[in-house]
């Protein structure tokens, strides 16, 4: 309390302090010489690891509403830099042709809010789902879409 003025200021410093180590790793990924879905990959891994090492706090955090509150405001301050890395990713996907041509954007936007949804409902549920299958779950979402082979052979393909 000494360096902050209220409560509200300290948890949210408290939670950003938290998750400014996987901002800074997520920095280390985008500026690495991987591909794309090795990126992608790396980008999950750590999103659901940081979370998980990070568990004990963010369900003190999250249990309280109105603290709850303060952290999804400070973490939708955070979103643009979220957006604007999985948007890198996937438009280096597509120059490198791992990906076919879409809206690199809004697919960022979908990931983004895909993964702290699965985040927001372990939290809300109290449930621990086991990182290798949200990445592996979610790699296929992205990758595969969910239309089945069969149905992309049909007339609206």
């Amino acid at each position: 309390y000494n360096y902050c003025r209220n409560k509200q200021e300290l948890v949210t410093q408290v939670f950003e302090r938290s998750i400014e180590p996987a901002i800074e790793a997520g920095g280390h990924i985008i500026a690495s010489s991987m591909g794309a879905v090795e990126k992608l990959e790396a980008m999950l891994r750590l999103w659901f690891s940081h979370f998980s090492k990070h568990r004990g706090l963010f369900d003190f955090l999250f249990r309280d509403p109105h603290v709850r509150e303060l952290c999804f405001t400070s973490q939708r301050s955070k979103n643009t830099l979220a957006i604007d890395r999985f948007r890198s990713i996937f438009e280096q996907g597509i120059a490198e042709g791992s990906f076919r041509e879409f809206n690199a954007v809004s697919a960022a936007e979908m990931a983004v809010g895909a993964v702290q949804f699965c985040i927001e409902r372990q939290l809300e549920s109290g449930e621990q789902r086991p990182i290798e299958n949200s990445i592996r779950e979610l790699m296929d979402l992205i990758l595969c879409g969910i239309r089945s082979h069969e149905a992309g052979r049909g007339a609206n393909s």
